[in-house]
């Protein structure tokens, strides 16, 4: 595809060379060629380094942003966020930009297809594809689901309907929020990513302008068990109080009121509801799974919030079975 507009790429890196080398390679190999790849070591192993400059040398569309420590923090997981994601961010000069987690592979058209999307609207400020689920080795999880049996939506609409659709449990969007890419100013316009990174996406940069998808546009979402967040709520990592700021610091209420007062009440009240629900379904799978340190790091924090305790008997309801197998005497 011709086409002059400068497409980045952010990807940060700590150990996983061998995920990291697929990544990449699906980068190198996409049939639109105008990239910038910034590439980001979190004081990775020697292993990831050495094939990080092998990557640079190979290819002058490759930039490399070096940390000698390694910033992650389980008591702060999203801190990578300013400490390293954003650094990184500021290094782009392409006219669009997209994270992408080293372990995810994109199609070989998935890039120009998001250019494409781009270019045929003026007003598009945010685009995305379709997720395919992959397992650690590549493979499909469920063939079945390789189908878009959810991302139902026009190849253009206004983003705050999407985002309505998401939080009203809909068919429009079915993915993790960083799939999304962007117009870099719209991005860089906020400073950057928020570290509550997901729903900054969703709800703090799409509804503000026309979002475009393609469905025939596919990016492999990889699920494995040494996924941040699968780690981070295996030890009781409560996300509330980052939520909460991404509310504060973003303004989220005060932007959402372009579409009324009621729907950024909705938008508040219900993200608040549904994050006192994750953190009840995940209490519940950490009590199952008998992680009593994890499970006491959510109740030490939540203990205080009604909506939590209404929720925590229906998720450890839902799961009983498994819980009856669990503790079913030999």
């Amino acid at each position: 595809m011709e086409n002059n507009c400068l497409f980045s790429i952010i990807m940060l890196t700590y150990e996983r060379t061998a995920l990291l080398k697929q990544a990449a390679t699906a980068l190198l190999n996409q049939t639109y060629k105008n990239l910038e790849i910034i590439i980001i070591d979190n004081g990775g192993t020697p292993e990831n380094l050495k094939y990080l400059h092998e990557l640079k040398k190979m290819d002058d569309r490759v930039k490399i942003l070096h940390f000698k420590d390694n910033f992650f923090n389980p008591k702060e997981p999203m801190q990578l966020v300013e400490a390293c994601i954003n650094p990184g961010l500021k290094m782009a000069t392409g006219d669009y930009l997209f994270y992408q987690n080293d372990d995810d592979l994109l199609a070989p058209d998935y890039i120009e297809k998001m250019v494409a999307l781009f270019e045929g609207n003026s007003k598009c400020i945010s685009v995305a594809g379709r997720p395919v689920s992959i397992d650690a080795n590549g493979k499909l999880n469920d063939e079945k689901k390789a189908a878009p049996a959810h991302n139902f939506r026009p190849r253009y609409m206004p983003g705050h309907i999407l985002a309505l659709d998401y939080l009203r449990g809909g068919f429009m969007f079915n993915a993790y929020g960083s799939i999304f890419a962007f117009r870099r100013d719209v991005v860089m316009k906020e400073g950057g990513y928020h570290a509550c990174v997901e729903n900054c996406h969703i709800f703090g940069l799409v509804p503000f302008g026309i979002t475009g998808y393609d469905e025939t546009a596919v990016m492999y979402w990889r699920h494995h068990e040494t996924q941040l967040n699968k780690q981070m709520n295996s030890i009781g990592w409560v996300s509330t109080d980052i939520t909460k700021s991404l509310f504060k610091e973003w303004e989220i209420e005060r932007k959402w009121k372009v579409f009324g007062n009621d729907l950024a009440n909705e938008v508040i009240t219900t993200l608040i509801k549904n994050n006192y629900k994750t953190m009840a379904m995940w209490t519940a799978v950490n009590l199952l799974a008998l992680r009593w340190r994890a499970s006491f790091n959510v109740l030490i924090k939540l203990w205080k919030c009604p909506l939590f305790w209404k929720q925590l008997p229906l998720e450890l309801w839902r799961r009983r079975k498994d819980i009856l197998l669990h503790f079913k005497p030999p």
